[in-house]
């Protein structure tokens, strides 16, 4: 395989395009433009096990359906469990040896410093390209840093919470009836079980 240089907004917008199709699965499946030579792209996935193997055999998949349709583009994977850190800085001193994609386990305030840093480009050009449509997300799971998104949620998580029943039944609260389905609601159940 050939590996050529490509502009930022190219390896981008490819990104997008993987991303969208195999992990995110929010876009509608669009056929990418096949480039002259075969091109390598890098993502990065810094989760935890098992998910960091599972998104990795996603990213196999993906490069397995590109392949089939005459694609050129082939994604490779580094599964980072640790010292994600690390790699970004060397990256950043040496001035390259960035991702060209990275799939973590980060809210935006933890991505903050790297989007402040400049180590991370927005996504919004290459998303309205591709009518990217945010109504396919839940409320308060589009994460924006001075308007502009820098990360697409490519999953839910579903953190167990407990609740002491015997407090909520003293503060009115039924669980059954109303549960907590969104974070406002969930804080505003905490704030009534600590007045009442």
């Amino acid at each position: 395989m050939t590996r050529h240089t490509v502009n930022r907004r190219q390896i981008l917008s490819w990104a997008s395009a993987a991303t969208a199709t195999s992990l995110a699965g929010t876009f509608a499946r669009r056929p990418l433009r096949a480039a002259a030579q075969a091109t390598s792209l890098e993502v990065w996935i810094n989760r935890g096990a098992p998910q960091g193997d599972l998104i990795a055999d996603l990213v196999g998949k993906y490069n397995a359906e590109l392949a089939q349709n005459g694609g050129t583009v082939k994604w490779e994977t580094q599964n980072i469990k640790e010292g994600i850190d690390a790699k970004l800085a060397a990256a950043a001193t040496a001035g390259s040896g960035f991702p060209d994609l990275y799939i973590g386990d980060d809210s935006l305030s933890w991505l903050g410093r790297y989007i402040q840093a400049g180590w991370v480009a927005p996504l919004n050009p290459i998303l309205e390209q591709v009518e990217f449509n945010w109504d396919d997300f839940l409320p308060g799971t589009r994460w924006q840093l001075d308007g502009q998104d820098y990360v697409v949620n490519y999953g839910p998580s579903g953190f167990m919470q407990y609740i002491n029943l015997d407090h909520a039944k003293e503060a009115g609260l039924d669980l059954k009836a109303s549960p907590p389905d969104s974070q406002d609601a969930l804080i505003e159940w905490a704030d009534k079980i600590l007045t009442e």
